[in-house]
């Protein structure tokens, strides 16, 4: 039995690090944020971070459907052989350090499918993308223009995109001089 509806395209999987981080707010993408049912019931130990339990019981934050946001990735990368930038339709982690976009996000229709994608990490081979929440986007976008109707249309996304690339050369996130280094753990 043949379908006559078209495929759809097929994207190649964007290389990430093992923890990808939103490039706006430095929350990273995927389930490990929250305590599984049995962490949070003490039935298996706790995820620990420099010795600290780390993870949100996702019950206190509403559940599950509250935070899928979190969960979903979009991008925005410059692509230097069509010279334009672009952002991404709606993505997510399918393993560690792998996302896939999501055929059925007709805004992905408009990532060109024969390049090659990197987070983050600058390379003549790969096409650098910086990762981040819609959520986060549009929160960006209101502090910039409060007044707009829709201010996610007035980013230009070519400065947004230069401004990260310009803090890029690693895998996981923007390489940021926080000071964290000379407070050795204290805030």
């Amino acid at each position: 039995m043949s379908s006559s509806a078209l495929a759809l395209p097929q994207y190649k999987p964007i290389l990430c690090g093992e923890e990808c981080y939103c490039a706006i707010c430095g929350i990273p993408f995927g389930t490990f944020l929250y305590k599984t049912r049995r962490q949070i019931h003490k039935q298996e130990p706790p995820v620990l971070l420099n010795g600290v339990e780390i993870g949100y019981d996702w019950k206190i934050l509403g559940g599950f459907s509250k935070l899928a946001w979190v969960k979903l990735i979009y991008f925005i990368g410059y692509i230097p052989d069509i010279d334009e930038t672009i952002i991404s339709g709606s993505a997510r982690l399918t393993a560690p350090g792998v996302i896939e976009l999501y055929p059925d996000d007709k805004r992905n229709e408009d990532v060109p499918s024969e390049f090659e994608y990197e987070c983050y990490k600058v390379s003549d081979d790969r096409v650098t993308v910086h990762p981040f929440h819609w959520s986060c986007f549009e929160i960006f976008a209101r502090v910039l223009h409060p007044k707009a109707d829709d201010p996610t249309r007035l980013v230009d996304v070519c400065d947004l995109d230069s401004t990260f690339a310009s803090l890029s050369n690693c895998l996981t996130g923007l390489e940021l001089y926080t000071g964290a280094d000379s407070r050795q753990g204290k805030p």
